[in-house]
């Protein structure tokens, strides 16, 4: 019994030592810390990152502008693939390059059609439809008012275009629109598999 008694005193003594060479010297137990746990990032051992805010990734913001025509029940570019969708720095047509997917982050849209009128959009990125929710903001200044903005992960290949198709369900009036995606280019030839 005295035996354990003297192992916990000496225990106790050991860690309020601890106790106070970390309150009376921080920088050293600090030090001690940082040469227990030592990370080395090799070429021969590296450790795998993902930066998420990377600005130096190819950011590529795509567009779409339209007044839909009274008497039109839809837009979908004259071929069922959808509008396509242009370069918002240079205003012409976005082809993605050859080498490169298109990753879109997010889509956004907007319509105007006159009261009562509903809408709906399908993007199209060369293979399938993908269908996104316009949601009613309410009446402004005699017009419907529709938008959304969403985060997608929707993938163009090399040579590829995105598309917009967008419809309403009366063709009474004009109807205002607009799209927007954001997306970025990653490298297929560097083990991207495009």
């Amino acid at each position: 019994m005295r035996l354990l008694k003297q192992a916990l005193a000496v225990v106790g003594a050991v860690v309020l030592v601890a106790m106070m060479l970390a309150v009376t010297a921080p920088k050293a137990t600090h030090a001690l810390v940082a040469a227990l746990v030592e990370v080395t990032n090799t070429p021969a051992q590296s450790i795998p990152t993902w930066r998420t805010d990377n600005d130096g990734r190819n950011v590529v913001r795509l567009y779409y502008v339209e007044t839909m025509n009274a008497g039109t029940y839809y837009s979908d570019g004259g071929h069922g693939a959808g509008n396509q969708l242009s370069d918002a720095s240079t205003a012409s047509l976005y082809t993605v390059p050859s080498g490169k997917r298109l990753v879109i982050d997010t889509v956004t849209l907007f319509a105007d059609p006159l009261p009562g009128q509903q809408v709906n959009a399908y993007f199209y990125n060369g293979y399938t439809f993908t269908a996104i929710p316009a949601l009613d903001m309410g009446n402004f200044f005699g017009v419907e008012h529709f938008q959304n903005s969403i985060a997608v992960h929707d993938y163009v290949e090399p040579g590829g275009q995105y598309g917009i198709i967008m419809g309403r369900n009366s063709t009474t009036g004009t109807m205002f629109w607009d799209v927007q995606a954001v997306g970025h280019l990653v490298d297929c030839t560097n083990g991207g598999g495009c």
